[in-house]
């Protein structure tokens, strides 16, 4: 609803259309950088509350002197 609107008042202040379109691409591409951005901390947000202390397991499985966990 903001858009037309907002397409034509660049028009006004340009008197070209080309600026409208260079925008709503602009915007286009901000959002679609915003929703992976999301997508993404909220894919490591499910993995840390499945296994909070996974880091935790490796650095102690690296410390251990048994011979059968080095294999």
């Amino acid at each position: 609803m903001v858009g037309p609107p907002m397409a034509g008042s660049v028009y006004d202040a340009t008197l070209s259309y080309d600026v409208s379109f260079y925008l709503a691409g602009g915007f286009l591409i901000i959002a679609s950088a915003i929703s992976f951005g999301a997508q993404i901390l909220q894919n490591v947000d499910t993995i840390k509350k499945k296994d909070p202390n996974s880091t935790e397991k490796v650095a102690e499985k690296d410390q251990s002197n048994d011979p059968a966990q080095l294999y």
